[in-house]
């Protein structure tokens, strides 16, 4: 975003009535229905409940949205259009570029949930033909603009998701000094100044 002089992101993410299962409170289904929403504000993404603004001659960018109240005409107004997922929906079919990216199951990652909590997930399924995670897509499109003007802030493309999750510590000042491996496979929250503040029960 910062790469391409965009002023900010919206993401949509569905809520509902929060359900406790019965006898085990620390188990429920959270009225926060998507599990990184609390990640996505940290690096300044804002939620928006309605459809979706096009910026009219700007620069748009799409990532794994469904898209599927907007018409197929809905980004005529960008002047440029990338969208990257794991399906094309008709409202992306006219995008300028379209960049297969993993769904979530196919690949490692890392989430922030409602509590603040940074956790690790595991890849379960192999990903199709030639999807990536979209951060190994993003960050070497990043790359590859930078090395036409000069030096990547990237410094190096990340490779391996350790790498990514370094990267992604750097630029967020609320993760900034934990690791992947720090991670283990409870997850941690940290403090505000970026250590980490309790272990996960």
């Amino acid at each position: 975003m910062n790469r391409i002089d965009a002023p900010g992101g919206v993401f949509r993410a569905p809520t509902g009535e929060e359900e406790v299962l019965a006898g085990f409170p620390k188990l429920a289904l959270r009225s926060e229905r998507a599990p990184n929403a609390t990640g996505a504000e940290l690096f300044g993404f804002e939620r928006t409940p309605g459809p979706l603004e096009v910026p009219d001659g700007g620069c748009l960018v799409v990532l794994e949205e469904l898209l599927d109240e907007e018409p197929e005409s809905w980004a005529e107004s960008a002047s440029f259009f990338l969208y990257a997922g794991s399906r094309i929906p008709p409202a992306a079919r006219a995008a300028d570029a379209i960049l297969p990216v993993t769904g979530f199951a196919e690949m490692e990652g890392s989430f922030t949930n409602f509590e603040g909590r940074v956790q690790r997930f595991g890849q379960a399924l192999r990903p199709p033909g030639l999807a990536r995670p979209a951060w190994l897509v993003l960050a070497r499109l990043v790359a590859e603009l930078d090395a036409r003007t000069g030096p990547s802030p990237l410094g190096t493309v990340p490779l391996e998701v350790q790498e990514a999750f370094r990267t992604m510590g750097a630029a967020t000042p609320e993760l900034a000094g934990l690791t992947w491996e720090a991670l283990g496979a409870k997850g941690a929250l940290p403090d505000r100044a970026g250590r980490v503040a309790a272990e996960i029960p």
